[in-house]
């Protein structure tokens, strides 16, 4: 059987190497940002597993709790002790987000858009404690934290709850904190491009499968390469997502313009929602509600007209206007 491969870097590829025999295991998410997209543990969740997902930005923690309930998903950070610290989210997806002061500077220095506010910090060991309390071992550790890893590793209590394999986002050269975790007796396995895997030595026979290059051997698809499940019909869920689709275009002549504008609107932070539009939001607004490209005159007549106001003001104007009306009137009709 194919295996799916939803994580960016085909990490659940090693992963499953490690733990394909493992049918319930346990894992524990810190920075889990997306709970399908380029996730590392979906493939293990739908396997049925379980675990933690710490995630502090909410709207990443909001898509965590519907689509993986059966997690368990804390909207917090992870450090070297509980309190509460200062986030700094980056624009769009957040994947460069960080609770380090200066990385949180430099993005700002080089004008990429950030939003700062304070978010709880806890610990590993005080959410292992809690939510599998007694637990001595359990699968995988991922960390993505952009520069905080030292500090989730020290909070992480390995002397008395020890993940078998620990994954954690960094460089090719050894990082600083490196070696206080070598010294809890776990052993560097391999770097794949983007990450640094190591396992316990009570699980040296993991060593092996980490270290060897992923390869067709592996017999697995990348699910990003399958495209669009609604232009694609060789797309596994393609006939689920044209029904999908068909229902919701049928429920479009009873929703009112303000919920649809807010739908479009869904994958931005509220705080970018209530900025001024840029240049670029005026293309990305035209290409979602539209399915086009603003024509010059259109990409200026926006400027103007919402430079001072919203974006989610300009949003509830293309869904109020007369061509995306026609567009649903037609489309309406036709199913």
């Amino acid at each position: 059987m194919t295996f799916e491969s939803f994580a960016q870097n085909a990490e659940d590829v090693l992963a499953e190497r490690c733990f394909g025999s493992t049918a319930a295991g346990v894992y524990v998410d810190v920075g889990a940002s997306e709970p399908t997209r380029h996730s590392v543990t979906y493939a293990l969740y739908r396997r049925g597993w379980r675990g933690i997902n710490l995630e502090p930005i909410p709207e990443r923690a909001e898509e965590n709790e519907a689509l993986r309930p059966r997690d368990i998903t804390i909207r917090a950070a992870a450090g070297r002790s509980e309190g509460q610290a200062r986030f700094f989210q980056s624009l769009g997806r957040g994947g460069t987000s960080t609770i380090v002061a200066e990385l949180g500077a430099a993005m700002k220095a080089r004008a990429v858009g950030v939003v700062e506010f304070t978010v709880p910090m806890t610990t590993l060991a005080r959410c292992l404690e809690e939510h599998f309390p007694g637990r001595q071992e359990y699968e995988l550790l991922k960390i993505d934290v952009e520069g905080a890893e030292a500090d989730v590793l020290a909070g992480a209590g390995l002397s008395f709850v020890r993940p078998m394999v620990i994954v954690i986002e960094a460089g090719f050269e050894p990082p600083a904190w490196e070696a206080a975790l070598l010294d809890q007796d776990y052993a560097f396995a391999t770097f794949d491009g983007v990450n640094r895997w190591y396992h316990s030595h009570a699980r040296k026979d993991f060593g092996e499968a980490l270290r060897a290059p992923i390869s067709a051997h592996d017999k697995f698809v990348r699910v990003n390469d399958l495209g669009s499940p609604f232009l694609n019909g060789l797309h596994p869920d393609h006939a689920w997502a044209a029904q999908i689709g068909l229902t919701l275009l049928r429920s479009v002549r009873e929703i009112d313009d303000e919920t649809l504008a807010r739908s479009f609107l869904d994958r931005y932070p509220e705080w970018v929602r209530k900025r001024a539009p840029s240049d670029r939001d005026v293309v990305a607004a035209y290409r979602l509600v539209l399915a086009r490209k603003p024509t010059a005159r259109e990409q200026n007549d926006a400027l103007d007209s919402f430079g001072t106001k919203s974006l989610q003001e300009l949003y509830l104007a293309l869904v109020g206007g007369d061509e995306f009306r026609a567009r649903r009137g037609r489309a309406i009709a036709s199913v």
